[in-house]
C-alpha cells in the first residue's frame, strides 16, 4: 500500500500541464488517478485501485469514487433516460441500421 502512496505522490508532482492560456496547472482528479494507476503497474482495475487508495485515505481517489457513485445509481440512470432518451434511441437505431448495411 505504501508503494501506491509513493506512486500517487510522484504522479501529482509530475502532473503539470499547460492550460489553454499557456500557464502551468495541475491535472484533474481523474487524470492524476489514471496516471498513478499506469505508473503502479497494478493488475487490478482502475476502480479497484481507487478503492485501495481510498481506504488508505487518498483524497483524489475518494473524490473520484464519490463522483462515480452518483452516476451508477438507478435514479441517475432513469433521469438520464428522461433527459436524453430520444437521442439515445436515435443513436441505437442508427447503429443497428449501419450494422445491417455492413453485412
Amino acid at each position: 500500500m505504501s508503494e501506491n502512496k509513493e506512486v500517487i505522490a510522484e504522479a501529482n508532482a509530475t502532473d503539470k500541464g499547460r492550460g489553454d492560456r499557456g500557464e502551468v496547472g495541475e491535472g484533474n482528479t481523474s487524470s492524476r488517478l489514471k496516471r498513478a494507476h499506469e505508473k503502479s503497474k497494478s493488475k487490478s482495475s482502475l476502480k479497484q485501485f481507487a478503492r485501495e487508495l481510498a481506504k488508505s485515505g487518498d483524497g483524489d481517489a475518494q473524490a473520484w469514487l464519490s463522483h462515480k457513485k452518483s452516476s451508477f445509481t438507478k435514479e441517475a440512470q432513469a433521469a438520464r433516460l428522461v433527459r436524453h432518451g430520444t437521442r439515445i434511441t436515435a443513436e441505437k437505431a442508427a447503429t443497428k441500421l449501419a450494422r445491417k448495411k455492413a453485412k
